[in-house]
């Protein structure tokens, strides 16, 4: 299994994003601005990464035991633009898989 870096996370988020704008419009409300900045990827900033101590909500409203869970990385969407009105998180699964989390924004 290959190492799961930030870039990974990054390529992810655009991808989920590009795949279902509605994912930013629905939070932002903005369909131009936020969304055609969600699709670039060095415009996500990571915040952190952990493992969690307790199971994890998935953005589709799953739960994900913690112990499934390798590693959660939180993500901001520019905040000198959006401050902290775009977040989520990228749960990294003890296969390598990625899966969007739920929202964690303003």
């Amino acid at each position: 299994m290959a190492k799961i870096t930030t870039a990974d996370c990054k390529k992810f988020l655009v991808n989920e994003i590009t795949k279902n704008p509605n994912i930013i419009h629905d939070i932002y409300g903005d369909t131009t601005t936020a969304i055609n900045e969600a699709l670039v990827t060095k415009n996500w900033i990571r915040e952190y990464k952990c493992k969690p101590d307790d199971d994890v909500e998935t953005h589709d409203g799953r739960t994900i035991a913690a112990y499934k869970v390798q590693a959660i990385r939180r993500f901001v969407l520019d905040p000198a633009t959006f401050d902290t009105a775009v977040i989520f998180c990228v749960i990294e699964d003890k296969q390598g898989n990625l899966i969007l989390g739920e929202y964690v924004g303003d």
